[in-house]
């Protein structure tokens, strides 16, 4: 049984005129300055996750505190008649 042949890959003379061309894109301080960048990157990113649950934790609690506030709007309101004492006697001795 005869395998295929594997298809073959033509190359102009443009291609191998324009791969000569081609130079290394990153130099050495190119990559130290990528570095950099991408350690500050994930800095940033990390923060941001510890900011962003930081306020969704107090969003949580401020949105719990407004809903028990709002569920007792109906007790505040009562109005409750107390009456007042007289003035207190003087203390012996005064």
């Amino acid at each position: 049984m005869a395998t295929p042949a594997a298809p073959v890959e033509g190359t102009t003379e443009l291609a191998l005129s324009e791969k000569r061309k081609l130079v290394k894109g990153l130099g050495h301080l190119d990559t130290v300055f990528f570095t950099v960048c991408a350690i500050a990157g994930v800095d940033v990113l990390g923060r941001l996750r510890f900011e962003v649950f930081t306020l969704g934790t107090l969003g949580v609690v401020i949105g719990f505190a407004l809903v028990g506030y709002l569920a007792g709007r109906s007790v505040r309101e009562q109005v409750v008649d107390v009456p007042l004492a007289a003035t207190p006697a003087p203390a012996a001795g005064d």
